[in-house]
């Protein structure tokens, strides 16, 4: 028989993944943007954009972890940043 909090341990490592593999991908089209923000001569800093992005964000997740949701979601925003800062001052 395997140990209840063994098997939700597993299951937390299996949506670890998930997650790494995203954020991955994430972090990849943050690269691109910043190229092309960089050759474009665009702010990396857009306001209006992270706001919409964390609104979007609040609206798909339940009410009961809405607020850490956001919260992380800020997080990745604010190191998304700093991977197109990171490109512009090549």
């Amino acid at each position: 028989m395997t140990d209840p909090m063994q098997f939700m341990r597993e299951e937390f490592d299996k949506i670890d993944k998930k997650l790494v593999d995203l954020l991955e991908q994430r972090f990849e089209l943050s690269e691109k943007i910043g190229v092309y923000k960089k050759g474009m001569n665009i702010a990396i800093e857009d306001v209006t954009r992270e706001g919409q992005v964390l609104q979007n964000i609040a609206g798909m997740t339940t009410a009961r972890c809405s607020d850490n949701i956001v919260t992380i979601y800020q997080s990745i925003l604010d190191e998304s940043k700093k991977v197109q800062l990171a490109i512009e001052s090549e």
